[in-house]
């Protein structure tokens, strides 16, 4: 099913998350967090259980660390550079992740939110099976999915391969919401790419809510869920049935 949504994008989202009692959201991208500050817009003046989880992808860790010392490492919960995990060992953010979602201690504004730093080389992310009611990724998609040929992105994971996940861990009638930015999806390829992102979500049989490339409209809604609505020119919104 593919429709064009007569409303905003902030607007699609309250219609949906008023069905529940319980949202449980999970961004993947950068430090800004757009979705978090979402969802606290959201909170006000409802009474609602919001459970937020941040994979902060960063493209070199060392700077992440550098700016972790620099900011007293806020992202991570005040953590003390003696218990940083150590990044040279195999699948080392799963086993810190699993630490840090386990702990759960930290409360931002009424949202229990856990962040944490991944690397993007590996599957399963470490979560359950159907554990979200929304999941995230906006900006930074070709950073962790391989969309070129395997000998120049050899560790990671295919678009199908980020499909299946994608869709091992929404729960049922969950939404899925995507965008790229121009230096990925350039004239020549971005529409080679938006039908690849369309055809694997609609292979694990989820419904297409919404495609838009350069929509106007719909891009002033952006502002709500990603840091540079301005550079977005692809964008799916995708629901699990």
């Amino acid at each position: 099913m593919v429709f064009l949504l007569k409303k905003t994008l902030n607007d699609y989202f309250t219609q949906e998350r008023n069905k529940l009692d319980h949202i449980v959201a999970l961004e993947i991208g950068p430090e800004h967090a757009p979705i978090l500050r979402n969802l606290k817009e959201y909170l006000k003046g409802r009474q609602i259980e919001i459970t937020y989880r941040g994979m902060s992808y960063y493209f070199d860790l060392s700077t992440y660390w550098e700016n972790a010392d620099r900011d007293g490492l806020e992202l991570m919960g005040k953590d003390k550079p003696e218990y940083r995990p150590d990044t040279t060992k195999p699948f080392w953010y799963r086993d810190f992740a699993k630490e840090k979602l386990i702990k759960q201690e930290t409360n931002n504004d009424g949202i229990q939110s856990v962040f944490f730093p991944w690397d993007a080389k590996d599957l399963p992310y470490p979560f359950e099976d159907n554990y979200f009611t929304e999941i995230h990724n906006h900006m930074i998609t070709d950073k962790i999915v391989r969309t070129t040929p395997e000998e120049f992105q050899p560790i990671r994971p295919t678009i199908d391969e980020y499909a299946n996940e994608i869709n091992r861990i929404l729960k049922p009638n969950g939404i899925f919401f995507f965008t790229n930015q121009g230096h990925f999806f350039n004239t020549y390829n971005y529409h080679k790419h938006h039908r690849e992102f369309t055809e694997a979500f609609k292979k694990q049989g989820f419904d297409i809510a919404f495609i838009s490339l350069l929509d106007k409209e719909v891009k002033r809604g952006l502002y709500h869920f990603t840091h540079n609505p301005v550079h977005v020119n692809m964008i799916l919104l995708a629901q699990k049935k």
